[in-house]
């Protein structure tokens, strides 16, 4: 028997900016999104994620330019916890409130490899 997952964890974020994307007040939010994005890639367990930028104003999951997404594939719950609650990601998520009015996640189980 083989000892690799025969699921993924899928996982759906969306939140409310307080100002649009390219307003002044985001500036540290979008300063830390590639270095964000680059240890969510480099992360143990870490499979997939959407390639939606939130800087793109023009390429927005929703009409309203307020709203931001993301989603990405995890090889288990244990590994997306460890990743979005220590270290940097974690510090970032702290300051969420100076960004964000409100936010909202979801998960559900994807069969491994699927994207």
């Amino acid at each position: 028997m083989s000892d690799r997952p025969t699921v993924h964890l899928a996982q759906y974020n969306i939140a409310v900016l307080r100002h649009p994307m390219e307003h002044p007040d985001n500036r540290s939010f979008e300063d830390l999104l590639d270095e964000t994005n680059r240890l969510a890639e480099a992360s143990p367990g870490f499979v997939w994620r959407h390639g939606i930028d939130s800087r793109d104003v023009d390429d927005t999951a929703y009409d309203d330019p307020h709203v931001l997404v993301n989603a990405s594939v995890w090889e288990s719950f244990e590994q997306l916890r460890d990743y979005a609650f220590r270290g940097w990601h974690r510090d970032v998520f702290k300051r969420r409130a100076e960004w964000f009015v409100d936010s909202a996640a979801t998960m559900w189980w994807v069969p491994a490899g699927h994207v």
